[in-house]
């Protein structure tokens, strides 16, 4: 955290950094341990997922966090939108609309859908895909197997809800959700 503020910093003193956005994420998290996986590649739980996302120059609140749950997909109709001032046609799916007075998510700010297609099956490795919405994390293996973990509560995914009671009519929606997202999708 230290290294970045001294970046934006040496950068906002700059002629060029006052005109300059800076992104810093990452195209993935990397797993220590958490379910028994190190490196990445071979599920999608959180420490996966969920990827640091920094957004700093010109128009863009300092200090200001965002809660909501982001998709790094919105990043290129981020950076068009920052960079015309505003006045594209991918404006709508720019994450600037979270910083813009009077907020309000709409329905497609309450999803992330992700994928993992593994290129060789090495090690009995698994397609998967999951639906990530503000409460859950549904994940659904190639083999049908299903996980549902509560997120916000279990944000290493270490509770696995899809046996217990009352979790079908859940697993029940976001599958069909995700189904049809993806019904949706290019």
């Amino acid at each position: 955290d230290a290294q970045v503020g001294r970046l934006i910093d040496f950068l906002g003193r700059t002629p060029e950094g006052r005109n300059t956005i800076i992104i810093i994420t990452s195209a993935h998290g990397e797993a220590f341990g958490e379910q028994g996986y190190y490196s990445h590649g071979y599920n999608l739980y959180r420490e996966l997922l969920h990827v640091p996302l920094i957004i700093a120059g010109p128009g863009i609140p300092q200090g200001e966090r965002i809660g909501h749950l982001v998709r790094t997909r919105d990043l290129f109709s981020t950076v068009l939108d920052l960079a015309a001032g505003g006045h594209t046609p991918f404006s709508r799916e720019s994450l600037a609309r979270f910083w813009s007075p009077g907020f309000r998510p709409q329905p497609f700010d309450n999803f992330a859908v992700s994928e993992l297609v593994p290129v060789f099956n090495e090690g009995g490795k698994l397609a998967m895909i999951s639906l990530t919405t503000p409460e859950w994390q549904y994940i659904y293996n190639s083999n049908g197997r299903q996980e549902l973990y509560r997120w916000p509560q279990d944000p290493l995914d270490q509770t696995d809800l899809a046996h217990s009671a009352g979790a079908k009519a859940t697993l029940q929606r976001l599958h069909q959700r995700l189904v049809d997202l993806v019904a949706e999708s290019s």
